[in-house]
């Protein structure tokens, strides 16, 4: 019974492993907002989003930061503004 337990145990950490490379809710939305943005803004890359929408960038210059967030600023105004 024991050799049995190892393939088990790797099994199961396998899959739980691939069920957190599924997006939160949060980094999608995240990731949702950058695609609107990414085409306007040069010189800006996603490094990472966290699971609670925390994005993180690469950039060229702070100018170019600047112009992501306000980018996605407008983005994120736009979906609160009444239509």
């Amino acid at each position: 019974m024991r050799p049995m337990a190892t393939p088990l145990l790797v099994a199961a950490v396998f899959l739980s492993a691939c069920a957190t490379l599924q997006d939160t809710p949060r980094q999608a939305k995240a990731r949702e907002e950058w695609k609107q943005c990414e085409g306007s803004v040069v010189g800006v890359r996603i490094s990472r989003v966290e699971a609670d929408g925390k994005t993180w960038f690469s950039y060229d210059s702070p100018s170019a930061l600047a112009a992501a967030h306000a980018c996605i600023a407008q983005v994120r105004a736009q979906k609160v503004a009444p239509k």
